[in-house]
């Protein structure tokens, strides 16, 4: 027994600890639970109103509402027996292969080697809290590279830290046999992956909307691809990488809004690009559009690219842009909006903009943004100096170049080409969800008036 190993403070001290990891572990997992009650509450009242609302619509739309009920009654059991493996490539999966991938692309398996200077590190740092050992770390940064450092210990830490030595030494034993034990059964399976992450012919991504493992022939999935780059209103294919020269050039025009007082340090810290590279544009199937052969959505991987920190900075001076009686935040808004609603006897629908990010207009979204943002002068700004003229126009140039930096100009790559897309905007960019949502509000305030 631990109890009859450890002394006693030492022994209370665990049992302390042991209680403050169930407790935040505990309430953890009662938010979670709480949340999916809340859901499924939410569920469960938008399912009695669509009830309700069906049997107040007339005979003549019953019968057609029906039929859509059916339709929708046999997508979602479609939804609920589809695999969470679509295999949309020549290659046929052994068992072994879809027993492999069964656990999904977010799967991590066991590591087959014991952390040594790891736990080392923790078991030491753990005795320290046990005995409220404290140091300064500008104690050990006056100490030599070589020099050993020594605390002196009482005899009772002693006989504990040896005792402490003994569990961790059994410890680290047995769970090296475990791991041994893991690499074992897992070693078929990782095999198995290894052989399908081999194959050239095929792509192994997953699903434009939802979880699971899409599995495609290479082919079929660049010829799919190179269709929507082949579309010159949005992207052009460029044969130089620009990378240096964009990152040159946003550095040099960064440093001089901030000399101007456009931006703040905080914002030129977090805005100015270092090691840039280009991005990289991979699709996702649409799986929910087998009408038309799984169309791809494109989604662009910009980490580390030169409008990347500079489009996450605009997104934080765009966010109020994005407040609007027509964007709904979650399902819990959407719950709390339907109950509001006086419209009970009205029939609900929905429509689906067709690739709406690669649709935004991007010019029109950008003059939007700076007429609300940086508005031109017109007859008030007469009654101004010279000077506060030329400030404010200079305003909304800068701001304009600052927007066309992180959007228009990204450039990425695919199949070793490179492209640049100067209109709409990608998945995965910062500001695409904030640019989409001002164009997107923009048309619906348009609609809506007329």
């Amino acid at each position: 027994m631990l109890k009859d190993s450890v002394p006693k403070n030492i022994f209370n001290r665990l049992i302390s600890i042991r209680d403050e990891i169930i407790t935040k572990q505990m309430k953890k997992i009662e938010k979670r639970h709480n949340r999916k009650l809340a859901r499924l509450r939410s569920y469960n009242v938008l399912k009695a109103e669509k009830l309700s609302n069906h049997n107040s619509i007339s005979i003549s739309l019953q019968n057609s509402s029906q039929q859509q009920l059916t339709t929708n009654n046999n997508d979602n059991i479609q939804k609920r027996d589809r695999k969470p493996i679509t295999n949309l490539s020549q290659r046929k999966l052994t068992i072994d292969e879809e027993n492999a991938l069964i656990r999904g692309l977010q799967h991590v398996f066991p590591t087959g080697k014991f952390d040594n200077s790891g736990f080392f590190g923790d078991m030491e740092h753990f005795y320290a809290k046990l005995i409220n050992l404290h140091a300064d770390y500008r104690h050990y940064e006056r100490k030599g590279l070589k020099q050993q450092i020594k605390h002196k210990l009482t005899s009772p830490q002693l006989s504990a830290a040896g005792e402490l030595r003994s569990i961790a030494n059994s410890f680290r034993k047995k769970a090296g046999l475990e791991m041994t034990m893991n690499n074992q059964q897992y070693k078929q399976i990782k095999q198995t992956l290894r052989l399908l992450a081999n194959d050239t012919n095929i792509v192994i991504t997953k699903p434009d909307k939802g979880r699971g493992i899409v599995i495609m022939d290479k082919d079929d999935y660049i010829r799919k691809m190179e269709t929507l780059l082949e579309d010159q209103s949005k992207f052009k294919c460029i044969y130089q990488d620009p990378t240096i020269t964009n990152e040159d050039r946003v550095t040099r025009l960064l440093t001089r809004l901030l000399k101007e007082g456009f931006i703040t340090n905080a914002e030129y810290n977090m805005a100015k690009p270092t090691g840039s590279r280009p991005a990289r544009l991979y699709g996702l199937p649409k799986l929910h559009k087998p009408n038309e052969n799984y169309p791809l959505c494109p989604v662009m991987s910009a980490s580390k690219t030169v409008g990347y920190s500079l489009g996450k900075m605009l997104r934080n001076r765009l966010k109020h842009l994005q407040t609007s009686p027509y964007v709904i935040k979650d399902s819990f808004d959407f719950l709390n909006k339907i109950k509001s609603s006086k419209n009970v006897d009205r029939i609900f629908i929905s429509f689906d903009v067709v690739s709406l990010f690669t649709n935004v207009l991007l010019a029109y979204t950008i003059d939007l943004v700076l007429d609300q943002m940086y508005p031109t002068c017109k007859k008030s700004c007469l009654k101004l100096t010279r000077a506060e003229q030329y400030r404010k126009r200079k305003q909304n140039v800068d701001f304009r170049t600052l927007l066309e930096e992180a959007t228009s100009k990204t450039h990425f790559t695919f199949n070793n080409l490179m492209y640049v897309q100067h209109n709409g905007v990608a998945v995965g960019a910062p500001l695409a969800s904030v640019i989409a949502d001002i164009f997107i509000t923009r048309l619906k305030t348009t609609l809506t008036d007329k």
